[in-house]
């Protein structure tokens, strides 16, 4: 419990000082926000081109959205120490980790939200590329609608590889929720999963393609 209220202050506070830093330094703005659910589990999935996109993510959503890290970051004793002390869910890189997942999906059917970037890593060219089937298989598992967000202008900000910032407008882009319950397939539960999936990219594209200029 006070492990829980530790994790909740150390959110906020975080979220507070990346609101303030974006608008300040990046003209931050976010557009949008009648797609975002005002009570329940949402598993909010953005395009990922720089380190700056999960503090984008973070100040987009005035409610607490619990992110997905993975295990490689711990790699970096501090970077590590912050992503716990946050709420981060870790989850272990090239192998299966049924615990965690599990963990994920009862947070979504406890109705808390979500934060995924669906492609696993930063994208080098700022494509939008193929997702991996995570964002589809938990989705469909907890029945939590998916918003697909659009994050511009952090890889000009802080592209992989840079060691300084700079200066410019970054956005986010919020489409309309991606419901599970609207999603036919006959296939397998793993082409289920995969073409859930393949439907969140798809529309984080087209954001793209909407407000890239």
């Amino acid at each position: 419990m006070i492990y829980a209220i530790y994790n909740a202050i150390m959110y906020f506070l975080s979220v507070s000082v990346f609101k303030i830093s974006l608008k300040l330094f990046f003209r931050f703005s976010v557009h949008g926000h009648e797609n975002i659910p005002k009570k329940g589990a949402f598993i909010a999935a953005s395009n990922h081109v720089s380190y700056m996109d999960p503090p984008a993510i973070g100040a987009t959503f005035r409610r607490r959205v619990y992110f997905i890290a993975s295990s490689h970051l711990c790699e970096n004793r501090l970077l590590g120490l912050w992503l716990r002390s946050v709420g981060c869910l870790i989850i272990r890189r090239g192998e299966p980790d049924h615990t965690t997942m599990r963990r994920i999906i009862r947070y979504l059917k406890d109705g808390k939200p979500l934060a995924i970037f669906p492609e696993g890593s930063r994208s080098e060219d700022g494509k939008i590329r193929e997702s991996l089937s995570g964002v589809g298989f938990l989705a469909l598992k907890s029945q939590a609608p998916v918003i697909p967000c659009f994050v511009k202008g952090t890889d000009k900000a802080f592209p992989k590889g840079a060691k300084s910032f700079k200066r410019t407008k970054v956005s986010v882009y919020i489409g309309e929720a991606i419901r599970p319950e609207d999603f036919k397939h006959e296939g397998n539960r793993k082409e289920s999963y995969q073409l859930f999936s393949k439907k969140v990219m798809h529309n984080i594209a087209e954001l793209q393609r909407r407000y890239a200029d």
